[in-house]
């Protein structure tokens, strides 16, 4: 995005942003942060796209709340995708087994 400044969210908090770069502990902490009329900072609408780096990792529970409180469009990157029976990240981003949207090899990539 042109002119668009990133923001840092461990170091800045302005909700006036358009992109915004995070980890996923503070995300988790954000979630709840409210303002001085406790209203949530980062209400479920507030993004309109989040990419998610090591998507893997977005299947643990303990992640995976930050996708199922926002209501935004999801791009996860991974290069280990699982699709274990309990821990599936086919199946958090409604993709069939073992069939990622776009794939390719790391000499591709290099």
């Amino acid at each position: 995005l042109p002119g668009a400044n990133p923001v840092n969210l461990l170091e800045e908090k302005d909700p006036h942003s358009r992109v915004f770069v995070s980890t996923y502990p503070t995300m988790m902490n954000l979630i709840d942060q409210t303002d001085a009329d406790g209203r949530r900072i980062f209400g479920p609408g507030f993004f309109d796209l989040i990419v998610i780096d090591e998507a893997h990792r977005s299947i643990y529970q303990r992640y995976g709340a930050i996708f199922d409180y926002f209501d935004s469009l999801l791009v996860g990157l991974t290069a280990t995708p699982k699709d274990e029976v309990d821990r599936n990240t086919y199946r958090r981003f409604e993709l069939e087994d073992g069939v990622p949207t776009d794939v390719y090899s790391l000499d591709e990539a290099v």
